[in-house]
């Protein structure tokens, strides 16, 4: 539990032993992060399909899926399809101009 305590009214000792109590030791990181270590034998990499490491780790060419394929048609077809009404557009003004 902690202490709440106006730190204008606690002196400077005081306020020393308690940062002293509540720091960590260098030995006890180290056995918080080697608990924290996953066990990368049951890991899968979704890229390659193998084990012992993640995605973003893996050596092999990314793979692209059908998510990927997909964005890109619909962007190809979206840039098609913003040139065709350009084109429409110009046409228009090309005639509103010839009949004046």
């Amino acid at each position: 539990m902690r202490q709440t305590t106006n730190l204008i009214d606690i002196n400077i000792d005081a306020l020393y032993n308690i940062l002293k109590q509540n720091q960590v030791s260098g030995k006890e990181e180290d056995k918080k992060a080697d608990e924290k270590k996953r066990d990368m034998s049951k890991v899968k990499c979704s890229n390659c399909k193998k084990e012992g490491h993640f995605t973003k780790d893996c050596k092999k060419a990314k793979v692209k899926d059908y998510n990927y394929y997909k964005t890109k048609m619909l962007l190809a077809k979206k840039d098609s399809d913003e040139k065709v009404l350009l084109a429409e557009d110009q046409a228009w003004m090309e005639s509103s101009s010839d009949s004046d």
